[in-house]
């Protein structure tokens, strides 16, 4: 193998590792973050559910190695923003929230990716709202169950302490209350609020 050969062969896979650090850790996720940004103007203009999916499967759908977490978050929050917002029929809800768990529940199970304690107090925001709108025992269920894992996760995010009360409050669960109301307050003594709620 002569020197040129050599030398001309290094030249090309090391063009090709270049590539290929520029595909994968440049492009795709650029390209990813835009598909996001129109995603997100899409589903503002949507007039059906349907075209809301759409808007949104165009970026979740996109492969990148970075960036999916990100996207299921911005596609959660404005779940979760139409659900609080908008008068939908049941079986809308059932297939919003549908959606919504369809790409945030591996993220979830997986317990990778950035921003994942946000993932998980969105997605139980997410339950919460619509268990408390719609008077749905089930999701209220699932909020709960949410919220303790992401308590597991990171046990003084007040987010978790504090949706979980609300979820105990909710179902009237007196007991359960009261032993997040102490915890909170283990953590920050001086909360005004709890401290009412410990009195009552």
């Amino acid at each position: 193998m002569t020197s040129t050969f050599l030398s001309k062969l290094i030249a090309v896979l090391l063009f090709l590792v270049i590539f290929i650090s520029w595909y994968y850790g440049t492009y795709l996720p650029f390209r990813k973050s835009q598909l996001l940004i129109l995603s997100i103007q899409g589903a503002s203009a949507a007039k059906s559910l349907l075209d809301f999916k759409d808007a949104f499967s165009a970026a979740l759908d996109f492969n990148s190695p970075v960036g999916q977490s990100e996207s299921v978050k911005h596609m959660v929050n404005t779940v979760f923003n139409v659900v609080s917002q908008l008068n939908i029929p049941a079986e809308g809800l059932t297939d919003i929230i549908g959606f919504a768990e369809k790409y945030s529940q591996p993220i979830l199970e997986a317990k990778q990716g950035d921003g994942l304690t946000q993932q998980f107090y969105v997605v139980g925001d997410l339950y919460r709202a619509a268990a408390l709108k719609y008077k749905n025992p089930e999701y209220l269920k699932k909020a709960e169950e949410i919220y303790k894992e992401g308590l597991v996760l990171s046990p003084k995010r007040p987010q978790f302490l504090y949706g979980l009360l609300q979820v105990y409050l909710e179902e009237n669960n007196i007991e359960g209350a009261n032993e997040v109301m102490k915890k909170i307050l283990e953590y920050w003594p001086n909360d005004p609020e709890i401290q009412k709620m410990i009195k009552k």
